[in-house]
């Protein structure tokens, strides 16, 4: 007559599959991630430094932005046109400070002044995480 066969599911062999894709996946996104790093400036976001270069205005907004959200703080823009970006902490007592001007006649811009220490309260420092926006985030 007829045989009637029933496959059982497997759970080892799922679970060396589950194991492989993951592990292909993470293997995948840290490439994307160091290559997206890279072209960014993440991997020197904490490296901020009198005569730093980026290639333009965006990059350099970006790389403050993740500056602060890493380093747990807020800062405002006190000035920020074609020639120039000033920022200091939110805390209007700190002695932290940030300005870069545009070098040359080209697009980027270069660090000039920076004071990179804190006088303020930390507890002070993050409040609302303005710079966290979403749009700093997805890229």
């Amino acid at each position: 007559m007829f045989e009637v066969s029933f496959c059982f599911w497997q759970p080892r062999l799922t679970s060396r599959i589950t194991e492989a894709c993951v592990s292909e996946t993470i293997s995948i996104l840290n490439q994307q991630y160091s290559s997206y790093a890279f072209s960014t400036g993440l991997s020197d976001v904490d490296s901020l430094f009198i005569g730093k270069n980026f290639k333009d205005k965006d990059e350099m907004v970006f790389t403050l932005r993740m500056f602060a959200v890493k380093h747990n703080f807020e800062f405002h823009t006190v000035k920020s046109d074609i020639t120039r970006y000033v920022l200091h902490c939110i805390d209007e007592n700190c002695s932290w400070r940030l300005r870069a001007t545009r070098a040359g006649e080209c697009e980027s811009y270069v660090i000039r002044k920076y004071v990179s220490q804190h006088s303020c309260d930390s507890s002070l420092r993050n409040v609302c995480h303005h710079q966290a926006s979403a749009r700093t985030l997805e890229d």
